[in-house]
């Protein structure tokens, strides 16, 4: 009975280097360079393909449809064909519900759906245990490879790994047959998603899976034809600094469809939006630097990257670029709060519905009321009698400065004139930009004037190629991760596992 137990352990430690060796972070690291020195594999999440030494082959091939595939952010392989292609064996205990992987005089013992493992009789604690997908065991990559002696590379955008018996550096994609790897994926790729039901109402939606160039992926999308809607941008109750759960928001909006909108400072104790927004006219928060979607009088839609508010009376006119910025802003609306402290000693000109409603000095310290419609300004060496004043938000586009009504913004941009866009703003150029996958909200903008909204999940790049399937011209990431949130057909669809500042609100009129 000894003997066997120590033989169980020493099965169950093998077991457990096969499962950490082969999991997979889906942090950055640097990719490792091809060249001579042993056997190299690429996999790719999804695709029942791979390329073992730069030559096409299958996964499984006994099982066309066998793939590598992403459960609770690892990355799980069907370990028989990768460990004998490096010269190793794998043995299958169905009693003991064990899998034990021999390569390179290792071994390394797993049991399935436990999180530790028995390596070269040494007991580790796993982040994910090996599972049955099928009728084949996967284990987490990263642990048993390296557990057996390889080396792992991940490539976020085409979502391949790749395994080899030295140190790699360099693109994934320069390995010989990866190419041809993304080629026959591409050309067996699914067909496409069902279209959107035909535009008979104002807003449609569907839930569908898309097959892109970069992976598969599942989508929330709501498709609204700008000539039949009205969109609002809103903060809770119209003020800065206010948070409530997307359920109560979305639930009370009387809205078609609702999607969370700008990031925003969620960990701060003041949570100001991150780049512009505009309601109704009203400018509620301008900070440059991200892209804005804004909605025009006449329902379009245009894209810019900054904002200001233009005062225009016949007495003159003045530019505000900033609006509501703690310490910086010299104009501010209602979303400030029913009031402002004047900064210093000086005058503040106050607007209400396009009207000059006053001119006063105030002293440092003074709380000024703000009209539920207008603005306080203050700016030294103001005079202007009490005149009609025409108060209008512009949107700096490439076409011009353009007047706006709603605003939003985002980052990064997916989508420009009909193409992928793959520049990334300083900020935005992290994990999760680049490689990493995670919950997203996008928007954008079709060709025959509908506003496309999406809650997925996935790398910016499948954002892209998402968007782009579905026709947009122009489309943008929304605040995503614990943010994402989406409401249409009458109920919450993906909601956000934090409370929200902002939305997007779509609403039927026709």
């Amino acid at each position: 009975m000894r003997e066997e137990a120590v033989k169980r352990a020493a099965r169950t430690a093998a077991a457990a280097l096969l499962l950490a060796a082969l999991i997979l972070t889906l942090g950055p690291a640097p990719l490792p360079a091809f060249g001579d020195g042993g056997h190299t594999a690429v996999l790719r999440i999804d695709s029942p393909r791979c390329v073992l030494d730069g030559r096409l082959d299958a996964v499984d091939p006994d099982d066309p449809e066998m793939a590598p595939v992403i459960r609770e952010e690892r990355t799980l392989l069907p370990i028989r064909r990768l460990i004998e292609h490096f010269g190793g064996s794998v043995e299958w205990d169905g009693v003991l519900r064990e899998v034990s992987c021999y390569l390179n005089g290792r071994l390394a013992v797993l049991t399935l759906d436990y999180i530790t493992a028995v390596v070269d009789g040494r007991t580790v604690t796993l982040d994910a245990p090996a599972r049955i997908i099928g009728d084949r065991t996967f284990v987490p990559v990263r642990f048993v490879s390296e557990s057996l002696g390889l080396h792992v590379a991940w490539d976020g955008t085409y979502r391949l790994v790749g395994i080899a018996a030295y140190p790699l550096s360099g693109a994934l994609t320069e390995l010989p047959g990866v190419r041809e790897l993304l080629e026959a994926d591409a050309e067996a790729a699914l067909p496409p998603a069902p279209l959107l039901p035909a535009q008979t109402e104002a807003v449609v939606w569907q839930k569908a899976a898309y097959s892109l160039p970069s992976g598969k992926v599942r989508a929330y999308v709501v498709s609204a034809d700008l000539r039949r809607v009205r969109v609002e941008a809103r903060l809770v109750d119209g003020v800065l600094n206010r948070t409530a759960s997307f359920y109560s928001i979305a639930t009370r909006s009387g809205a078609d469809a609702v999607v969370n909108a700008n990031f925003f400072n969620a960990y701060e104790e003041y949570r100001s939006p991150i780049g512009s927004l505009v309601s109704n006219g009203l400018f509620l928060y301008s900070e440059h630097g991200l892209t804005g979607m804004g909605i025009t009088p006449d329902g379009r839609v245009v894209w810019g990257s900054s904002c200001y508010l233009l005062i225009d009376t016949p007495g003159g006119d003045m530019r505000f670029d900033h609006v509501n910025r703690p310490g910086l802003s010299e104009l501010y609306s209602s979303a400030w709060g029913p009031d402002v402290t004047a900064p210093a000693d000086g005058h503040a000109l106050i607007l209400s519905g396009n009207v000059i409603q006053n001119y006063c000095p105030v002293t440092a310290g003074e709380k000024i009321a703000i009209p539920r419609d207008g603005y306080v300004c203050f700016r030294e060496g103001l005079y202007w009698p009490w005149d009609p004043a025409e108060c209008t938000v512009y949107l700096e586009t490439e076409a011009g400065d353009v007047p706006v009504t709603q605003l939003v913004s985002g980052n990064p941009l997916l989508v420009q004139n009909g193409e992928l866009y793959s520049e990334l703003a300083p900020g935005f150029d992290g994990h999760r930009f680049t490689d990493g996958s995670a919950a997203r909200t996008l928007a954008g903008v079709t060709e025959d004037g509908c506003l496309i909204l999406v809650a997925s999940a996935g790398t910016v790049q499948q954002m892209r190629e998402l968007m782009l399937s579905l026709g947009c011209v122009t489309a943008f990431n929304l605040d995503g991760g614990s943010s994402s949130a989406l409401y249409c057909g009458g109920e919450i669809q993906r909601d956000a596992g934090r409370e929200l500042t902002s939305t997007l609100q779509i609403f039927a009129v026709g």
